[in-house]
């Protein structure tokens, strides 16, 4: 995966590009082999929702990390 991944939304667009990885590379689209890791920002189960202020992503060796500086909880 590119820098461009590190923090994007899953959602009809991503899940589409992650199957179209997944015929070429054999890669899980729920990053179970360890290629992806996820953030839940909201569920239906959550009172509240995460709203992220501030971030900054590392990214080098084709490796990278999306890192969360700030956040607070907002109302639905």
């Amino acid at each position: 995966f590119e820098e461009t991944w590190l923090g994007r939304i899953k959602d009809e667009k991503t899940l589409s590009e992650l199957n179209q990885l997944n015929e070429k590379y054999s890669i899980s689209q729920s990053g179970e082999g360890g290629e992806i890791e996820t953030t839940v920002l909201d569920a239906p189960f959550y009172n509240k929702k995460i709203e992220v202020i501030r971030h900054k992503i590392e990214y080098r060796n084709n490796s990278g990390v999306y890192i969360i500086e700030d956040a607070r909880l907002i109302e639905k």
